[in-house]
């Protein structure tokens, strides 16, 4: 591994094996917490199984000092983002993008301070947006709301994370400041104690310092 590189690790219960597994994952991720899990994901479709369903474990995993991200607003509409933060206390969402679709719920992910973990390639692949050229992602960064780059999952979509910078500055106009942006939110809202924290923060403005 690269100097001053490193890696932790969320588990992913899926939606569609419901809360039973969801609670599984939660004792799997507390138990491995040493050995650098960090978090749990709710993910996969969200129309099987209700997210109110997760509320239990998803109270217990936090209760735990895990950190909590949530699938919504891909393959259901906005209440399913409205869910995920009102009734889950998310303040990490998976795609979250049709948020949109709900100026009211735009607006609660603001004043919630919620971060959407946004992955363009992924939601052309999954139908949840059209095209490049429609996708919401310069809305809800326009609408205030915090926004990172990610790419879901490559092996499928076959892209790396520089393919979507590609897709950013390509399709949507946006320059090196609104990359930095996007990396300084990915490292407020990552699952790293504060040491961590403050490491990538200050990498990331030397980078942004770095003659163009």
């Amino acid at each position: 591994m690269p100097s001053g590189m490193s890696v932790s690790f969320i588990l992913g219960s899926p939606q569609p094996q419901g809360p039973r597994v969801a609670w599984d994952t939660v004792r799997i991720a507390r138990d491995y917490m040493t050995a650098g899990v960090r978090g749990v994901d709710i993910s996969d479709d969200t129309r099987i199984v209700g997210l109110g369903e997760y509320q239990a474990p998803i109270e217990w995993a936090k209760s735990e000092g895990l950190g909590v991200t949530i699938h919504a607003g891909e393959a259901e509409g906005p209440e399913s983002v409205r869910t995920a933060i009102e009734r889950l206390g998310a303040t990490r969402i998976g795609h979250g993008i049709r948020a949109i679709e709900d100026s009211k719920v735009v607006r609660l992910a603001v004043e919630r301070d919620v971060t959407l973990e946004v992955c363009p390639t992924s939601n052309i692949h999954t139908a949840a947006a059209r095209s490049y050229e429609t996708h919401p992602l310069p809305r809800l960064l326009d609408c205030g709301v915090k926004v990172t780059l990610n790419t879901d999952d490559p092996g499928i979509s076959g892209i790396t994370l520089g393919h979507e910078y590609g897709v950013a500055t390509e399709k949507w106009g946006m320059g090196r400041e609104d990359l930095l942006q996007m990396n300084l939110t990915a490292a407020a809202a990552a699952f790293v104690d504060d040491g961590r924290r403050r490491d990538i923060v200050a990498a990331l403005e030397a980078w942004g310092r770095c003659p163009r």
